[in-house]
């Protein structure tokens, strides 16, 4: 192979391996009600660590919750569906939540960080993960139920969710909701990435073709 058809091949390759869907429209949103989601997620009571499980009350999917900022989580034993931390005292200043199996993704979900009359939270930063990374900051924590929901669409999938507490923690999280469980989407090309590969096998097959020629012209002599 020619040093054309080499670069030809190299950059048809590259444009393949570089391709990734294009990013639509995420929207975070601090009002209850925003989203919807289908599925409650189930906290099992009793659990305590620095990480507990649920699992989504329709399709059984199970659902991780990891402690950020070293509290130590736990579920109560009452049946209530949330999370707080050990001790009476303490508040829950940092949490990351997803699907425990990693091929596997959303477009909805929504939770409920409930404060208590005390406790001086400063904001709160909410971060997600998945078809792309962002984040948004939310400055006024009440007393009471405070709601943080997203939805991502056309295209575009979570794949974790996580929370940072200015100041004071709250008292807890509860009534998690997620929607749209789907397989981790494939990456397809854009449109100006298929034209970049063709491009570039185009060349490839022009250095393959002028090397044929070639060979043929030393034959003949």
């Amino acid at each position: 192979m020619n040093r054309m058809a080499k670069i030809g091949l190299a950059f048809g390759v590259a444009q393949l391996v570089m391709a990734a869907p294009a990013h639509a429209t995420i929207t975070i949103y601090n009002v209850a009600g925003a989203v919807q989601p289908i599925e409650n997620v189930l906290l099992p009571g009793g659990q305590t660590g620095l990480t507990v499980l649920g699992a989504t009350n329709n399709t059984n999917t199970s659902v991780t919750f990891n402690s950020l900022n070293t509290d130590v989580l736990t579920t109560p034993a009452n049946g209530a569906a949330r999370i707080e931390t050990t001790e009476s005292t303490s508040s829950l200043s940092g949490l990351e939540f997803y699907l425990t199996n990693p091929m596997l993704s959303f477009t909805e979900f929504e939770f409920n960080l409930s404060n208590v009359v005390g406790r001086q939270v400063e904001s709160v930063t909410l971060y997600y993960g998945g078809s792309a990374t962002g984040s948004a900051t939310y400055n006024t924590i009440s007393n009471g139920s405070n709601w943080l929901a997203g939805e991502a669409l056309n295209g575009d999938y979570f794949t974790s969710i996580k929370f940072n507490i200015t100041g004071a923690g709250v008292n807890d999280i509860r009534q998690v909701r997620i929607g749209g469980i789907a397989n981790v989407p494939a990456a397809v090309p854009e449109p100006a990435t298929w034209a970049m590969m063709l491009a570039g096998f185009g060349l490839m097959g022009a250095g393959m073709r002028r090397r044929k020629a070639e060979t043929r012209v030393r034959f003949a002599i």
